[in-house]
């Protein structure tokens, strides 16, 4: 005897079986309905089937899916959830019976109906786990907790950045607002700070285009060799070689390039200073006063 409380049944597919209990009580096959759920790295969809797709065996109470033979069953990723919906209408009519049937029946019955729609009401209003979801309501609780403990770690983080970035942004403001001023108090220095910080510029870009050591041309070279050459870029080699020069892309590539600085010129004494129409550069650009800055604020 099937189970009166029993409104679904859940399977998992495992790629040969066809036919599916159905192990409740029914009135009308119009109340079944059928679903598949389909997991993928703990992600699911889940689609209510047509009833064109499915056939439901009355004899054997049973639903057939697929319906022919040239459809594979469900895999194991999938599940087939047949469940009942009865529509909520109280058909019982007994006014007309007689006093054999007295209209307190159907006043209880009346009661009931509007019961059973106050409680369908309140459940549209619920979160629910969907019908062919095979984890538990509290399953699902505990996975609804760690997402909303993780969201919390992510936005502590991230206020914790937006604090640390505001102390930046201050800390940098401060600093511009000071080398203004020193600039405005003492111009000669702020010329002395701008070559040394070219120096410092060429310096930087040289140690990194010059680290290797120069290219020789009667020197044998072998594949993985790093050499520098006269245009300033570092070649590593990709086949054995002499005198081959690097710019050969057969036996060498480029590691490095020299990235140029047009924003420093020199003037007519000989000192280096800034250009006043810079194009470029890696390290330098102009605030909204027209001052000389690192980008970002950042010493070079």
């Amino acid at each position: 005897m099937r189970n009166l409380s029993v409104i679904k049944g859940l399977y998992q597919g495992n790629g040969v079986t066809r036919r599916w209990a159905i192990p409740f009580e029914y009135n009308d096959t119009a109340q079944i309905f059928v679903t598949i759920t389909t997991y993928d790295e703990g992600d699911y969809t889940y689609r209510v089937l047509d009833s064109t797709e499915y056939t439901i065996d009355e004899d054997s109470v049973e639903i057939v899916y697929p319906k022919t033979d040239d459809d594979a069953p469900i895999p194991s990723t999938q599940y087939l959830t047949v469940w009942r919906d009865t529509d909520l209408l109280q058909l019982m009519d007994l006014t007309n019976q007689g006093a054999a049937w007295p209209d307190s029946i159907e006043a209880s019955l009346d009661k009931l109906h509007q019961i059973v729609q106050e409680l369908a009401e309140g459940l549209s209003r619920s979160l629910k786990v969907d019908i062919g979801d095979p984890q538990t309501p509290d399953e699902k609780l505990v996975a609804i907790q760690d997402y909303v403990l993780a969201a919390a770690e992510s936005s502590r983080s991230a206020s914790e950045s937006a604090v640390s970035a505001n102390q930046a942004a201050e800390a940098a403001a401060t600093s511009e607002a000071n080398a203004a001023e020193s600039e405005h108090n003492a111009e000669g220095w702020s010329e002395v700070a701008s070559i040394n910080a070219g120096k410092a510029e060429q310096a930087a870009v040289s140690a990194q285009a010059y680290s290797a050591p120069a290219w020789e041309s009667d020197k044998e070279y072998t594949a993985d060799d790093v050499v520098t050459y006269i245009d300033g870029s570092s070649y590593r080699a990709i086949a054995d070689s002499t005198g081959i020069i690097p710019t050969n892309t057969t036996y060498w590539t480029k590691v490095t390039s020299y990235v140029g600085d047009d924003y420093w010129i020199m003037d007519a004494r000989g000192y280096i200073v800034p250009n006043s129409n810079p194009t470029y550069s890696g390290r330098w650009e102009y605030d909204s006063r027209g001052y000389l800055v690192p980008i970002n604020n950042q010493i070079a």
